[in-house]
């Protein structure tokens, strides 16, 4: 019962973002007319959008665009609804949105104020935060990783948090984890 009201909730703010993510609110238009919705997922960011071991999309996001996809065709009355999955990538998918060539990401997005003016957010799905790994025997504070690699997705709001404490790090600032 508890996944349901989620679903419902969630087609309720999809239908107003999709209506009012452009100024024409011709999205959800479109999709009534040719009863179509491109979803923008994800192929390298499990366990919320990445392609199963046929190559189908998968992950927490596509499932919930999915039933939202479904429960918006019902509340509207369209029948079925074909969908036609869009790749995309950490760098190109609010691209994707403001191009015109997906009407919803189905991945994992840090809502920001920049990307607030770039495209509309439904409500949050789930909660993050950054982190780094090391090995046990590996640096135990954020100096010490001072001129070492770290891996990190381009394109996301972790990168440039790496960035940001890194450059306060040179100029004498403290570090994440690090107490005042």
């Amino acid at each position: 019962m508890a996944l349901s009201a989620v679903s419902l909730f969630s087609v309720a703010l999809a239908t107003a973002a999709l209506s009012l993510g452009s100024a024409e609110g011709g999205t959800l238009d479109a999709v009534k007319q040719v009863k179509t919705i491109r979803l923008g997922v994800r192929d390298d960011a499990p366990p919320f959008s990445y392609k199963d071991k046929t190559g189908q999309p998968a992950g927490f996001m596509v499932d919930l665009c999915r039933a939202v996809v479904k429960h918006l065709a019902d509340d509207l009355g369209l029948g079925e609804v074909k969908i036609v999955y869009v790749p995309v990538t950490a760098v190109d998918r609010f691209d994707a949105i403001q191009g015109g060539k997906a009407d919803l990401l189905c991945e994992p997005t840090s809502e920001t104020l920049s990307r607030r003016d770039q495209v509309d957010f439904s409500i949050p799905t789930f909660v993050d935060g950054g982190g780094i790994m090391v090995k046990g025997d590996g640096p135990s504070n954020f100096e010490a990783l001072a001129g070492k690699k770290i891996g990190v997705l381009a394109g996301t709001t972790t990168e440039q948090d790496l960035r940001d404490s890194r450059c306060r790090q040179r100029q004498g600032g403290r570090g994440p984890g690090q107490d005042a």
